[in-house]
């Protein structure tokens, strides 16, 4: 599995053939996706997904993408991701997250795994995130 990232500004496409590659080759200083052909920010990667029924297609574009890792010796190889994406088109502003993670098991002679369940990661809306951050700030849970 590889990500094709798409560039308006030079109209190439470049190339992450992983999830390690795409963040540490393909993004800028604010974690959004940048073309490696021109250096332009604001490169974006579209999919395209069948939906069940007779729903329209879910067609996403990734926009960036946040890397959380934890510095804890047992979760080293753990690493969690968050997508920001938009909808509508290239120019649409991030207006969902999606969270997933992966495993780099390849310095101990295992492999790369992306870890998210058989209907695939979850896709929340930043308003959704915000109501769900608040309510953790409302329990104690978080400083606010």
């Amino acid at each position: 599995m590889g990500y094709t990232i798409n560039c308006d500004a030079c109209e190439q496409a470049s190339w992450a053939g992983n999830i390690v590659e795409l963040i540490e080759n393909h993004t800028d200083d604010n974690q959004m996706f940048k073309c490696t052909n021109c250096g332009s920010s604001g490169a974006y990667i579209h999919k395209i997904y069948e939906t069940q029924g007779n729903e329209d297609p879910w067609e996403p574009y990734f926009k960036g993408i946040i890397r959380i890792d934890y510095k804890e010796a047992e979760l080293k190889d753990y690493h969690p991701y968050v997508f920001l994406i938009g909808h509508g088109g290239p120019q649409e502003k991030v207006n969902s997250l999606q969270i997933s993670y992966y495993k780099d098991l390849r310095e101990t002679g295992g492999s790369l795994k992306h870890g998210h369940g058989p209907g695939g990661a979850p896709v929340i809306g930043l308003s959704d995130f915000a109501n769900i951050l608040h309510k953790l700030i409302g329990i104690g849970v978080m400083p606010d």
